[in-house]
């Protein structure tokens, strides 16, 4: 059987796990050492200013006052200069870098581990989703006003350099009304050099009869080049109706999978794939030869699989019905759909890595139930299901379990105070 390991994560805005940190002597405000800068200091430090914590970046305190201006100190051991240069040297065509991380450490839940915050404070402000590869990390944050207009623009984080800079903000889509706009990009997904995101474009305020855009979009971080690989239009109707979405994003070049909402298709979630290469485009969620329909929220893609958690009404206690989800997949290359479990208890939010499909199985709980989750692995040269941990809770938000190799990710809330209200 091939190695699994897991990892709980905790997830609030973007941080990196790492081994081991250090860090340099902080300056006060005076410029007088004060010892290292932690998260403590910093903000008791800038408390006594009448400030907000900023970060530590650079080895030192940095204050932020409360509209989110930070107030950097002299002495940063890193200079723009050299953070252009460290990112890629002559041949990289990428644009100055823009703003510079933090990069401040924080201790772990787990002794040896610290977390590496990443985004600075004036991009926090409306942070939801994020994605890496490599070097790279790609997120939404910041609000980006323009004649009026709201845009939440997409960026990236460069490991090597320290330099975050802007994919594109989604002031070019479509206009869909007469009024302002409120615009952004969401739910990306890195590969290499290379992202996919959704961009939607929709009037403010949201009123029935109006238009709103989702594209699916892709952006080359070398050079570039961003182009529109799907685009959908659907008119509000009903305030139960909010629009198209493109969730889930998951690029392995050439093919991406997301699960995807459209006027077209009667609002329903279908998964989706669409070959860069090619321009072909398939709605995986409907059989070609029996017309028979799997509808999902969460899916994910390696290589030419997607695995997703299509909705089936197949147990009946008591006389009832009773909706639950099983992991599924289709192979791209041949087009066969398998439904990879079948019991009465719901499965949900399946990744997938070369020999596991990870996801949370609710076993546990009564038929039907979401409120004991335990996350399973199932082998994939087996077909053998292994649970890998027992959980207080999960499931219920848009995070879903993270792998590759022989690691997985997870959220997990584990102590009385991290329920979500």
């Amino acid at each position: 059987m091939a190695r699994l390991n897991a990892a709980v994560r905790r997830t609030t805005g973007i941080a990196l796990l790492v081994a081991a940190s250090c860090s340099a002597p902080s300056a006060s405000r005076d410029g007088g050492d004060v010892g290292p800068c932690t998260f403590a200091s910093c903000t008791a430090e800038c408390a006594a200013a009448g400030l907000q914590y900023g970060s530590c970046a650079g080895g030192r305190c940095n204050c932020a006052s409360g509209d989110g201006d930070v107030t950097e100190f002299a002495g940063d051991a890193r200079q723009e200069d050299s953070l252009d240069a460290d990112a890629g040297g002559e041949d990289a065509d990428v644009a100055p870098c823009e703003i510079r991380a933090p990069d401040e450490t924080r201790p772990g839940a787990e002794p040896g581990v610290s977390c590496l915050r990443v985004s600075p404070l004036d991009l926090e402000r409306s942070l939801l989703s994020f994605a890496g590869d490599g070097p790279t990390v790609a997120f939404k944050g910041g609000e980006s006003p323009t004649a009026g207009a709201t845009y939440f623009p997409l960026w990236v984080y460069d490991r090597p350099s320290h330099c975050i800079r802007m994919v594109e903000d989604a002031t070019d889509g479509e206009v869909v009304s007469d009024g302002p706009p409120l615009g952004g990009c969401y739910y990306p997904s890195v590969d290499g050099d290379r992202v996919v995101y959704m961009v939607d474009i929709r009037p403010a305020p949201w009123v029935i009869g109006t238009v709103s855009i989702t594209q699916l979009r892709l952006a080359d971080l070398r050079t570039g080049e961003r182009r529109t690989l799907v685009g959908t239009r659907s008119t509000f109707e009903d305030y139960g109706l909010e629009g198209g979405v493109m969730d889930f994003i998951s690029l392995d070049y050439p093919w991406v999978a997301w699960s995807d909402v459209r006027e077209a298709n009667d609002w329903a979630w279908y998964p989706y794939a669409f070959n860069i290469e090619t321009g072909e485009e398939r709605n995986l969620g409907i059989d070609p030869t029996t017309g028979e329909r799997w509808y999902t929220v969460e899916v994910d893609l390696l290589g030419t699989t997607v695995v997703f958690a299509p909705d089936f009404v197949d147990y009946y206690p008591e006389g009832g019905g009773c909706t639950h989800t099983d992991i599924a997949s289709v192979d791209l290359l041949t087009g066969v759909r398998t439904r990879l479990t079948s019991d009465i208890w719901k499965q949900r939010a399946p990744t997938i890595t070369p020999d596991w499909i990870i996801y949370f199985d609710f076993r546990n709980d009564a038929p039907c139930g979401d409120d004991l989750p335990g996350l399973y692995g199932l082998e994939r040269a087996t077909g053998e299901q292994v649970r890998l941990a027992s959980l207080r809770y999960a499931g219920r938000g848009r995070l879903r379990p993270d792998a590759t190799g022989d690691w997985v990710v997870y959220e997990d809330y584990r102590g009385p105070t991290d329920f979500p209200g």
